[in-house]
């Protein structure tokens, strides 16, 4: 969810609005759902990354003698 500067959300007519503007100045005519699933697609090209530190079991301690 996105939020205008004073925190409340934004109506997704808003988001549409402006695509469409894009479009009007010369955004080859795609699908705004579109450009979603390509988003995705192109998020899921790349490796995985390390989980944080904070994810991580501690270390193991060493053996007692």
């Amino acid at each position: 969810m996105f939020t205008n500067p004073d925190g409340n959300p934004y109506h997704p007519n808003v988001f549409t609005s402006r695509f469409q503007d894009l479009i009007a100045a010369g955004l080859p005519p795609v699908r705004l759902h579109d450009l979603r699933h390509g988003a995705a697609s192109l998020a899921n090209t790349k490796p995985p990354r390390p989980p944080p530190a904070s994810y991580l079991p501690p270390p193991a301690q060493p053996a007692r003698k």
